[in-house]
């Protein structure tokens, strides 16, 4: 019987609980790689592990590798970054002693691939690299093109709308924090234009580079490998490929609507900025109009880490804020919709796909669904102007067979398109198996597995 082979997958959190968008796919491509492969799991964590965290690696893991982090070691660790003029992200994530623990591993029984998820993780692949010993597949999910989420998140607000505010509205208001939100836009600016350098530059690092996207993964090749071909005389380029996020449809299963409900419900992390932004831009100029029309419409919001801008939408007329909960599946079945009002969305959404997943309708913006593969007017709706978004919301919520025509087609489309086991597939493939090089690439020796 062959041997299987060694993998080491390296996480910036620990990918259990599947709670939020990267541990979810983290934990998914753990679940597909242990069908495969023996993993070992490293990662930094701010503390031990769970009762359950440990069960869940039992069974899917044949080690794990964990160092705790502080956060004074890691504000020491990006203040050197920024003074060396680094990009912070992977300085964030980056434990020498984690590293050094990694390097005996490898040193006394090499790993055959070793894959990092994301670009905060390159500077442990990067210490294996430079040992002294025949190089393991090295292949990184970069999952989205993050400089450009940081280039997106710099960018000054437009109003949205042509009205102005009222003397009393939350947009008003907000301009007290104006200052703030101008010093983060300088950091973000910061953070695209470094990161953006790595991500050229690891292009050359990695056998494969994946990303949940096909626009996305045209972006990078277009950013970081020559077209030209004597740009590339002499040197090997990552293949970079699509491998999109997928929804687990034994979980998400679809509910009766009921005709009462008036909830539109918004799920995510709520200190993620992307999502504290789209919450606000629906509370302020979507939310008046739809209550307008729907006099009972409540806004209901559930998620980790509510912070002061998000409680503060709470005391708004029609706001919920429940804040986090074990499951989420409870409010999917008693809303009558889900929005995804967001407008800066790198990758593929996972709210959308298990609201879609779970039989419920879904207004997004274009940016929110762009990563779908959904039909906008078929399997969703989207609107990028708010007084759209809102009678889009206000048509969902009165006219129920419409409604429930859009979401028996969601649930069909995920099935068909967004399975884990084949949004991964590609991805699995070229880890547990030697790429092929790349016809872009110019000739190289193959490589040289690790016994």
């Amino acid at each position: 019987m062959p041997r299987r082979p060694r993998v080491l997958l390296l996480t910036h959190r620990v990918p259990f609980p599947p709670d939020r968008g990267d541990r979810i796919r983290a934990f998914h491509l753990l679940r597909n790689l242990a069908k495969h492969a023996d993993v070992t799991v490293a990662c930094p964590v701010r503390e031990p592990l769970s009762d359950a965290q440990r069960r869940a690696f039992q069974k899917l893991a044949k080690g794990v590798i964990l160092e705790i982090d502080t956060p004074a070691a890691r504000l020491r660790r990006l203040a050197a970054a920024r003074l060396r003029g680094d990009a912070l992200t992977p300085a964030n994530f980056y434990l020498p002693k984690l590293a050094q623990r990694l390097v005996d591993v490898h040193t006394a029984d090499p790993f055959d691939a070793v894959v990092a998820f994301c670009t905060g993780m390159h500077g442990y692949v990067q210490r294996l690299r430079d040992l002294p010993l025949p190089p393991p597949r090295c292949i990184l999910d970069m999952v989205d093109l993050d400089s450009a989420k940081w280039a997106d998140l710099a960018q000054p607000k437009p109003p949205a709308t042509d009205a102005p505010p009222t003397p009393a509205s939350p947009r008003q208001r907000s301009m007290l924090r104006a200052p703030l939100a101008a010093a983060r836009r300088i950091a973000y600016r910061y953070e695209a234009a470094h990161l953006s350098k790595l991500e050229r530059d690891i292009a050359r690092a990695y056998q494969t580079i994946s990303f949940v996207n096909p626009a996305e993964a045209d972006a990078y090749r277009r950013a970081a490998i020559p077209d030209v071909p004597r740009y590339r005389i002499g040197r090997s380029f990552a293949e970079v490929i699509a491998s999109t996020n997928g929804v687990d449809l034994k979980h998400y299963t679809p509910s009766p609507r009921s005709l009462k409900s008036k909830t539109v419900l918004f799920t995510g992390v709520l200190d993620y900025a992307p999502n504290v932004d789209g919450l606000a831009w629906f509370v302020e100029h979507c939310l008046p109009q739809l209550r307008a029309d729907v006099p009972d419409t409540t806004l209901r919001i559930v998620g980790k880490n509510p912070g002061a801008a998000v409680r503060r939408l709470a005391a708004q007329p029609g706001v919920e804020l429940v804040g986090p909960v074990p499951d989420t599946r409870p409010h999917l079945h008693d809303a009558a919709i889900v929005i995804a009002p967001l407008h800066v969305a790198p990758g593929v959404q996972n709210k959308v796909l298990e609201a879609m997943a779970a039989g419920r309708p879904v207004v997004a913006t274009p940016q929110a669904a762009s990563g779908i593969d959904a039909t906008p007017g078929t399997h969703l709706l989207t609107a990028a102007h708010p007084t759209r978004f809102a009678l889009l919301c206000a048509f969902l919520l009165t006219q129920p067979r419409h409604a429930n025509q859009i979401a028996t087609l969601a649930r069909r489309r995920v099935e068909q398109r967004h399975r884990w086991s084949a949004a991964l597939a590609p991805l699995v493939d070229r880890i547990v198996t030697p790429a092929r090089p790349s016809a872009r690439d110019a000739p190289t020796p193959p490589l040289r597995l690790a016994a």
